[in-house]
């Protein structure tokens, strides 16, 4: 267990993202990419 909690010691690096699961349900939505604009008469995608 001590090994495991080391991980959440370590420094934020974006290269290598750290994943942590528990027992709770969450789901991430965030937008990851700009939405496309829309053109004139079209509803944004």
């Amino acid at each position: 267990m001590e090994s495991v909690l080391e991980v959440y010691k370590r420094p934020s690096d974006k290269g290598y993202p750290v994943i942590c699961m528990d027992e709770t349900s969450v789901q991430c939505t965030k937008e990851v990419r700009e939405p496309i604009k829309a053109s004139p008469g079209q509803t944004e995608r």
